[in-house]
């Protein structure tokens, strides 16, 4: 806090972090301020001017906040000597997780300058805000519906949302968007061999989630990369293992204390009013998964390969996007999504066919089927004969040589045609500069603070 209100030439810095239920403001950390008021002062729903910065989702700017109608005094926080006020919303995903303002002494009214420098530390501080948060809950302890089915001759067909282009044909695997319910031994063994599997089972799912990085670096995508950040968190934090450690000295299997811990933790943030923290619920169930598999794993269970399969689904994370596609998957399909969720552009990101908004229909496709995916259409056949899957392939290959033509083939008489790149991930940039488009169009910049635990640089 200290640093940010030197930065700023403040006399006051000082966060308020959002309830769960969306209706209080805490004073969490303040330079400035009295200390001890600190976790003990707090703003209800529409007080005072900070309660304004989220009513707006915008910065707000006051030369003298004491006359402003607006202002709410607290005689705890010992804020009588200042005047000039500006507050930034902190936010992230686009929801709002608090603010954070600063205060001088005298009456004047921020420039255009500071306005910029505060919410830009308000969009770098936010996501480590939420990580803290996030970190402290643990250690304490309606899919989209797919659109008619089209009833013609032949093989059965579904339609549901075209997220990323590309045909392909192949063997399904079935995968939960959940811990998977599987039955499993209430004791293995003695609790030294239990905890020493539990122990090999986190270190791999570490070193799984590290290669995965390292694979999606190599391909350009760092940015993506950093998905796993927070289930690498998760694992360094002691407490998370230290939980299950508990249950297993309790004489329950390394199995059965990984679902327990995870459940828990799932169900407690799913229950929470608090939207980002149920969210996190997807990473804690990808991380659920992936320790559950290497239990398993270490106890002789064989691990499923994923390589050129069609992965199957009934909720896609982005943490789960970036899992499959580290692991070789061809395509995926999805119950629920829609075309402009964080998965969708991702799978743009990193050139993975997807198709979302399938509902109910992802329940009839079994693992192991075939099935062929025109991913560009967003639809699914179950069963295709080889016939179909060719002449679709010859299509698609048909139109991407057409569009190259087109692109090639000269400048219209109105005037060049200036075509300008979408820029997510590091590597779209590069398949930009590939591909000889003449700029960037659109920087998505909550990619570079959506995956990592900290501050990117410039």
């Amino acid at each position: 806090m200290r640093l940010i209100a030197e930065r700023m030439e403040a006399d006051v810095c000082a966060i308020w972090m959002l309830d769960g239920a969306r209706t209080k403001l805490t004073l969490t950390a303040a330079e400035g301020l009295a200390p001890e008021a600190a976790g003990s002062a707090f703003l209800h729903k529409g007080q005072g001017l900070t309660w304004r910065v989220l009513e707006v989702m915008a910065p707000v700017i006051v030369e003298d906040a004491p006359a402003d109608p607006r202002f709410v005094y607290l005689p705890d926080l010992r804020e009588e000597p200042y005047h000039a006020y500006l507050g930034a919303p902190l936010q992230v995903r686009g929801t709002p997780i608090g603010v954070i303002y600063v205060e001088n002494r005298a009456h004047r009214r921020f420039d255009r300058d500071e306005v910029r420098a505060l919410s830009a530390i308000a969009s770098q501080i936010a996501p480590v805000l939420d990580n803290a948060r996030l970190l402290s809950l643990v250690a304490g302890g309606e899919p989209m519906p797919a659109m008619p089915h089209r009833r013609r001759g032949g093989p059965r067909r579904v339609q549901g949302t075209p997220c990323c282009g590309g045909v392909v044909s192949g063997a399904v695997a079935r995968l939960n968007s959940s811990v998977p319910a599987t039955e499993e031994p209430a004791f293995k063994g003695p609790v030294e061999e239990e905890r020493e599997v539990l122990r090999k089972a986190c270190e791999a799912a570490r070193a799984e989630l590290l290669r995965m990085q390292e694979w999606l670096r190599k391909r350009n995508a760092e940015e993506a990369a950093l998905v796993f950040s927070v289930q690498l968190m998760m694992l360094e934090d002691p407490a998370f293992e230290g939980r299950m450690r508990e249950v297993v000295s309790q004489g329950t299997s390394a199995q059965r204390a990984v679902r327990k811990v995870s459940q828990d933790l799932v169900e407690r943030f799913a229950n929470l009013k608090d939207l980002l923290f149920r969210q996190r619920c997807e990473d804690l169930q990808d991380l659920s998964g992936r320790l559950l598999r290497h239990v398993r794993s270490e106890t002789g269970s064989a691990k499923q390969s994923l390589a050129g399969k069609i992965a199957v689904l009934d909720r896609l994370a982005p943490s789960r996007l970036v899992s499959l596609c580290a692991e070789g998957v061809a395509a995926v399909l999805a119950g629920g999504g829609g075309a402009t969720s964080h998965a969708a552009l991702l799978a743009r990101s990193l050139d993975l066919p997807l198709v979302v908004g399938l509902g109910d229909f992802v329940r009839e496709i079994h693992d192991g089927q075939r099935v062929l995916v025109d991913a560009a259409a967003g639809e699914v056949v179950l069963d295709p004969p080889e016939e179909m899957v060719r002449e679709v392939e010859r299509t698609a290959s048909a139109g991407v040589q057409a569009l190259r033509a087109a692109f090639g083939a000269g400048v219209p008489a109105s005037g060049r045609i200036r075509f300008d790149a979408n820029v997510s991930l590091w590597g779209d940039a590069v398949r930009a500069h590939e591909e000889d488009a003449d700029g960037i169009g659109l920087y998505r910049t909550e990619f570079a603070f959506l995956m990592r635990p900290d501050l990117p640089g410039e």
